[in-house]
């Protein structure tokens, strides 16, 4: 049987050497946060509809002059008995618009408040909602809790409610003034509740009660009313509130917007 035998040895080097270079691997991390926007869109084309949202869209519509000058025109083909008689049985516009204000106040309350109907929040809790709660969880998608990825950040699952609250409050006929004096009012409650210092914000929210709402919920209040001002219900998508999101100047932190890591994802897992 032949045997193998070594004969020689041989190393070689090659005559010049490769410029180093990175392989970049593709974060396999899903973005979350399109399927939210695409769910915020449709809750605000529903609910600008809704019977809650049309009862307090006639609410805040009506106007005690405009009510008494159709009052007056009405009466212009009576008799003098018959207008009389009206104007015994006449309204009183002025405390119906009060009234009426009240309503849609409290109406709007009620619906916008923590556990409230249109208070999106809750809805990402397994126990409020299994369906969604399992599809937007983020373990294993995410560096922290209650962020939903997209592209390379993450976002904080509070702005949803307060873009639909900016969008349908201003539909609805609410102003701008009242919508973010009103938030920051409610944050401010929350913090009086909870033995918390309201912080006053005003270098970057302005004044009012608006100085007092946290400033990620004021931007993306803004934002909702500022895509109400451009963009009818019909015209809002999924995509196109991503972008919107993607062009608001939120501040870089735990509870707003933070950048995504693989490598976060990883250390929170453990």
């Amino acid at each position: 049987m032949a045997e193998w035998q070594r004969i020689a040895q041989t190393v070689t080097t090659p005559a010049t050497l490769d410029d180093p270079f990175i392989v970049t691997v593709p974060c396999l991390h899903k973005d979350q946060a399109p399927e939210i926007a695409e769910w915020i869109v449709e809750e605000i084309q529903v609910n600008v509809e809704s019977e809650d949202g049309q009862r307090i869209k006639r609410q805040n519509a009506y106007n005690a002059q405009e009510a008494m000058d159709r009052w007056r025109r009405e009466a212009e083909s009576l008799n003098s008995a018959q207008r009389l008689a009206r104007n015994m049985a006449r309204p009183k516009f002025m405390q119906i618009e009060r009234h009426a204000r009240r309503a849609a106040l409290a109406s709007w309350a009620w619906l916008t408040m923590p556990g409230g109907v249109w208070d999106h929040k809750q809805y990402f809790d397994p126990r409020v909602d299994p369906e969604r709660g399992r599809q937007f969880e983020t373990s294993g998608e995410t560096t922290r809790r209650h962020h939903h990825k997209y592209q390379g950040y993450e976002y904080f699952y509070d702005i949803w409610s307060n873009i639909h609250y900016g969008y349908v409050g201003r539909y609805i006929g609410f102003s701008e003034d009242a919508l973010l004096d009103g938030a920051g009012l409610a944050q401010f409650a929350s913090d009086v509740a909870e033995f918390k210092m309201p912080e006053n914000r005003s270098n970057t929210n302005g004044e009012g009660f608006r100085r007092f709402d946290d400033d990620t919920d004021y931007l993306s209040v803004r934002l909702g009313i500022s895509m109400f001002e451009r963009f009818t219900p019909q015209q809002l998508t999924g995509p196109l509130l991503m972008n919107e999101i993607t062009q608001v100047e939120y501040p870089e932190k735990v509870g707003s917007k933070i950048p995504h890591t693989c490598q976060g994802v990883r250390e929170r897992e453990e």
